[in-house]
């Protein structure tokens, strides 16, 4: 009945998972702030639901071929570990998943209408439960390593902006690219300018090694009155000092919020983790 009911919905799964993610930020508002604004779509108001965003899709892809393959998940172990870093960037908690499994099984019961059978419906909540143990489990393993490295720290650190914000016609380190979300954004093409934001701890103490190309952290915003996380790959180290590329169109929200720092200014920043998110399988 699971498998039939996969393959039933898997041409609609990116339409299933905005739907999840709806009734998921509906029923618990107060988690909206771990997300991306852009990973949001339009404001969740009464009748009035998100775009299919980047995260809806990979969520769909993900979820689906994995209760496919469910009795081969090492070919997903790359994928789900990509998943499970972003997770411990952004603090996403173990207590969070099971509500994100009542979203998941309302919008698939939805879809499926009379076929939602008793049956069904457990097969995809235990299909559910078995990749959240999975990722669960991923990101204890890596919040203990991370603990095992000098100069990490738990949650966000404040750092302060080095030097103004300014445009530049230089790559800056070995990527220009900025976000790891910048996927997700509507922009305007790759035409902008690059902008170059130095950032180094209040504290003065010294930072962890970054040590593989793509790691990124989270920012933990506070823009309009709203939390919201956002990541960026850390584009190259200068001294005890982190380097980031911005996009004017790539992140707008977040953009113009990072343009009205004054060097001084702080912000929240996590420690670095993962590498670059989007999934090989999905470009």
């Amino acid at each position: 009945a699971l498998a039939t009911s996969v393959k039933t919905l898997q041409k609609q799964g990116p339409k299933i998972a905005t739907e999840m993610y709806d009734k998921f930020y509906a029923a618990n508002p107060e988690l909206t702030s771990y997300f991306s604004i852009c990973f949001l779509g339009k404001d969740h108001k009464a009748g009035e639901g998100a775009k299919i965003t980047l995260m809806a899709k990979v969520m769909a892809h993900i979820l689906f071929q994995f209760i496919l393959n469910i009795e081969r998940e090492e070919q997903f172990k790359a994928d789900l570990e990509k998943i499970a870093a972003k997770h411990v960037s952004r603090m996403i908690k173990p207590e969070f998943f099971p509500l994100l499994r009542e979203a998941l099984c309302t919008a698939v019961s939805d879809a499926l209408g009379e076929k939602a059978t008793a049956e069904c419906m457990s097969g995809w909540r235990k299909a559910y439960d078995k990749m959240a143990g999975i990722l669960i489990k991923m990101q204890a393993d890596m919040e203990v390593e991370l603990r095992k490295k000098p100069n990490t720290w738990d949650g966000f650190r404040k750092f302060k902006l080095s030097q103004p914000i300014e445009a530049t016609t230089e790559t800056i380190g070995e990527s220009s690219s900025g976000s790891s979300d910048s996927s997700e954004d509507e922009g305007t093409g790759f035409e902008e300018k690059l902008f170059k934001m130095v950032l180094e701890p209040s504290d003065a103490g010294e930072l962890p090694e970054v040590d593989k190309f793509g790691q990124y952290v989270a920012f933990r915003l506070h823009v309009d009155g709203k939390t919201t996380h956002r990541n960026y790959n850390i584009a190259a180290v200068e001294g005890n000092k982190w380097v980031f590329a911005l996009r004017e169109n790539v992140g707008k929200v977040c953009f113009a919020y990072f343009n009205t720092l004054k060097v001084g200014d702080e912000v929240e920043v996590s420690q670095p983790t993962g590498s670059f998110l989007l999934l090989e399988s999905l470009s």
